[in-house]
């Protein structure tokens, strides 16, 4: 028997209370990730007279690329745990 059959609501309440919670470790964890302004790295490719410079300004876009697709795939599993909750 299912100890929680008697209070629907509280088991309604502790999911929600969870899933906002878990997301909101999560975002706290992307709140680190803050890419250059477009304006900083235009400032840095006008400034940018050698290869070395111009390689540095490319491991920016590939940080900013890695950063973006992490979040799309943190994105997506929000998005299918949500759905999971709505169907319970």
């Amino acid at each position: 028997m299912c100890m929680n059959q008697g209070h629907p609501r509280r088991t309604s309440s502790l999911r929600a209370f969870a899933f906002v919670f878990a997301t909101a470790l999560i975002l706290a964890g992307c709140a680190t990730e803050t890419p250059l302004a477009p304006q900083d790295i235009l400032q840095h490719v006008e400034n940018a007279p050698t290869e070395s410079d111009h390689r540095g300004i490319t491991a920016i876009y590939e940080q900013q690329a890695g950063t973006a697709r992490r979040l799309l795939v943190r994105a997506s599993n929000h998005l299918r745990q949500k759905r999971g909750f709505e169907t319970r």
